[in-house]
């Protein structure tokens, strides 16, 4: 334990009594403020702290047998989240002042479904869409500097999904891969993700066409897209796989969904 000096001034000992909390971790504050406090002393070499006060350090000297100390020195912002943002949309994201991390969930677009295949191979339906991958992952960022978010877009019928990612300068830091579409009555599969340190998932597969024996080409049947990851939070209508063509949806394979992508930091 640090004793205290006889020779302190009474103001200066009322801040001492605290050093024991000080010692626990606590943040001290000035009396009669709210605010946390920079604290400047003189330790001795038997132990003894003397001289407290707030005043700046460079204008301390401390005596003779005596070296200069502080705590509680501030060496950065109060920790804590600040922000979020959702993103449904390609944009850009300008990182605040004292923010050197954000974190990053992003889903990828889903896949298109396919085509309803031709009745000499069995008439089923077309396959759903995969829907697109997903990825959580913290990035470390720049203050001031500002970062491309691109939102993937859905894949055309047959076709991918986009990537959602985040980058700098055209290079994606973390990225979320689209959902693959459907060749004909095969459901594509889902899209991956690609961090530099995260979580991943996979995307849904969409299912197969369903076949419709001696019913073709009255009558196809249908098949469900790929449905989206589940994520910190639900994003309905967003990142899932689409239905392959089918007799309830005028034969017509229908396009996925668009990607996300949500920051916090």
């Amino acid at each position: 334990m640090v004793a205290v000096s006889r020779s302190l001034r009474r103001p200066a000992l009322l801040m001492m009594i605290a050093v024991a909390a000080f010692a626990a971790g606590s943040i001290l504050k000035v009396y009669g403020t709210g605010a946390p406090a920079t604290f400047f002393g003189c330790l001795t070499t038997g132990g003894t702290l003397i001289d407290v006060a707030t005043s700046p350090a460079s204008a301390r000297v401390c005596p003779a047998g005596s070296q200069a100390v502080t705590w509680n020195q501030p060496t950065g912002g109060g920790g804590g989240l600040s922000g979020v943002s959702e993103f449904t949309a390609n944009g850009s994201f300008v990182t605040p002042p004292g923010v050197t991390h954000v974190m990053v969930e992003a889903w990828g677009g889903g896949g298109g479904g396919g085509a309803e295949s031709d009745c000499a191979s069995g008439g089923a339906g077309g396959g759903g869409g995969g829907s697109g991958g997903y990825v959580r992952g913290v990035v470390t960022v720049t203050p001031g500097q500002a970062y491309d978010v691109i939102v993937g877009s859905g894949g055309a019928a047959s076709a991918s999904g986009g990537a959602s990612s985040f980058s700098s300068q055209g290079t994606p830091l973390i990225s979320a891969g689209g959902g693959n579409g459907a060749t004909l009555s095969t459901g594509g599969t889902g899209g991956l993700g690609n961090p530099a340190g995260g979580i991943l998932r996979a995307g849904a597969q969409g299912a197969n066409g369903s076949p419709s024996p001696g019913m073709c080409p009255f009558f196809f049947g249908s098949s469900a897209g790929g449905t989206a990851v589940q994520g910190s939070v639900a994003i309905p209508n967003r990142s899932a796989g689409c239905d392959g063509a089918s007799s309830f949806n005028s034969n017509t394979p229908q396009a996925g969904a668009p990607g996300d992508v949500i920051l916090t930091w």
